[in-house]
């Protein structure tokens, strides 16, 4: 008995660090260089984290599991490691061909409808028991960058200390094409950095 009291609150310790520390860097919602759809996710945690049976859906959470696509997560994300969800692979590596650390399942293959939407979206990803992991919701209108919808910037974190994914003052335009699976020189710690100066010019 005390043994699996003992794993359970290890997993709800798993549950809890990887809410906290499983972020978003970096999004491509509406791109204009083939690349397709994709997110950037981040561990900005002290220890590493198992994404076993953690997945990111389409859709309301709290709607029955089945009734909506989600995308598996796979492996381990080590700390300060980088993980790169494309809708569909081929697309993404025709134009990002130099990314390897990319989730082995795509989240919208051949163009099967599970899509980042272009006109603003909730993203969630939960944990083996359908529970919330991180969760945002973003725009393409002010006060939300403008240029990331489908003028080439990504959608950028400004840093890593955000605490609230959904408020606008936390992201900026990124670059051109974004930068997928890079998090050194792509988020910035303090809010005027030389990448934050630009971002308000483009």
């Amino acid at each position: 008995m005390q043994k699996v009291i003992m794993v359970l609150v290890v997993m709800a310790m798993a549950g809890v660090a990887a809410a906290q520390n499983l972020i978003i860097t970096e999004l491509m919602y509406n791109d204009n260089n083939d690349g397709g759809d994709w997110i950037e996710l981040y561990n900005r945690g002290t220890a590493p984290i198992d994404l076993t049976g953690m997945h990111m859906v389409d859709g309301d959470p709290d709607v029955p599991h089945d009734s909506h696509p989600h995308c598996y997560l796979v492996g381990t994300l080590a700390v300060g490691e980088v993980l790169v969800l494309a809708a569909d692979s081929s697309e993404f590596g025709a134009v990002y061909s130099g990314v390897g650390n990319l989730n082995a399942n795509d989240f919208d293959p051949a163009g099967e409808g599970f899509g980042l939407g272009g006109g603003g979206d909730t993203i969630f990803i939960l944990d083996a028991n359908d529970s919330v992991v991180f969760t945002m919701t973003y725009d393409d209108a002010a006060p939300w960058p403008t240029t990331p919808d489908g003028d080439g910037p990504s959608l950028l974190l400004e840093t890593l200390g955000c605490s609230d994914f959904s408020d606008a003052s936390n992201w900026m335009a990124g670059a051109d094409g974004g930068t997928p699976g890079v998090i050194a020189g792509t988020v910035s710690t303090e809010n005027m950095t030389w990448d934050h100066i630009k971002g308000l010019y483009r």
